[in-house]
């Protein structure tokens, strides 16, 4: 699952994501294109069993916070799946 988080209390949610799931959570510094104003918008990768710890995180700190959350085919590398991949096939011309 990809969460996406807007709240003026990021550090707080960021926070307890991270020590009371284990997930990381990156932050990307955005812009209001309405409000002009400058937010941290997080971002968080998690298995489907940690979505449920998130929704509750992030509504027990900020019940007015925005969150999306979205499917992903995948995720590989630290704390996910190992990337497999086959040889490459040679392309003849």
């Amino acid at each position: 699952i990809q969460f996406f988080i807007l709240s003026d209390k990021w550090r707080d949610i960021a926070y307890r994501i991270s020590h009371e799931t284990g997930r990381g959570v990156t932050t990307i510094d955005t812009r209001g294109y309405w409000t002009d104003q400058e937010r941290t918008l997080l971002l968080v990768w998690c298995r489907l069993y940690d979505a449920p710890d998130i929704f509750h995180i992030v509504h027990e700190v900020d019940p007015e916070a925005y969150i999306t959350d979205s499917n992903v085919r995948g995720v590989w590398g630290n704390g996910f799946d190992k990337l497999k991949l086959k040889p490459r096939r040679k392309i003849t011309q």
